[in-house]
């Protein structure tokens, strides 16, 4: 049996074993970058470098709790059965 795919990640939480409270808090790096864009990089969102470009990055402009999960799978059984799938799902504070 062989297994392989690819899995993407994105969280924005404090860790509840840090911090305790009711509700984990996220950080909302939009109000973060308003207060102080010299140390964001961006006065929108956190400024992340993604190559040695001066345009290669993303802005992370998160302003709430949110969880998501992507990717791809394969399974392949001996020379016979072969499954691959794409699937994701995301938990948010956002109301739809």
């Amino acid at each position: 049996m062989v297994l392989a795919g690819r899995l993407t990640v994105s969280v924005n939480a404090e860790d509840p074993a840090v911090v305790p409270p009711a509700e984990p808090a996220a950080v909302d790096f939009a109000a973060s970058a308003i207060a102080d864009p010299g140390a964001f990089g961006s006065s929108s969102g956190l400024k992340v470098a993604t190559g040695p470009d001066s345009d290669d990055f993303v802005i992370l402009d998160f302003t709430e709790s949110e969880l998501k999960v992507s990717g791809s799978a394969t399974i392949s059984i001996a020379e016979f059965v072969h499954l691959s799938g794409q699937f994701a799902f995301e938990k948010s504070d956002r109301s739809m």
